[in-house]
């Protein structure tokens, strides 16, 4: 299926983090010296294991479709 899409070869690996809102997360990560200096050492950290000029990023907002 992904070979006739032409998407990208399978990945090994997924993180998913939650914030409680999209503002939450631009406070924490970049509104902050302590945000800053974490984000720094994440991205040293990840640079000895993520290829990333292969990897992909994004951020996504859930919107419940059905309540239960």
């Amino acid at each position: 299926m992904a070979a006739t899409r032409g998407a990208a070869e399978a990945y090994d690996g997924l993180a998913e983090i939650w914030w409680d809102s999209l503002d939450a997360f631009l406070a924490a990560a970049a509104g902050s010296e302590a945000g800053q200096s974490a984000n720094e050492t994440l991205m040293e950290d990840e640079a000895s294991f993520i290829d990333l000029d292969r990897a992909s990023f994004f951020i996504a907002e859930e919107h419940a479709i059905l309540e239960q």
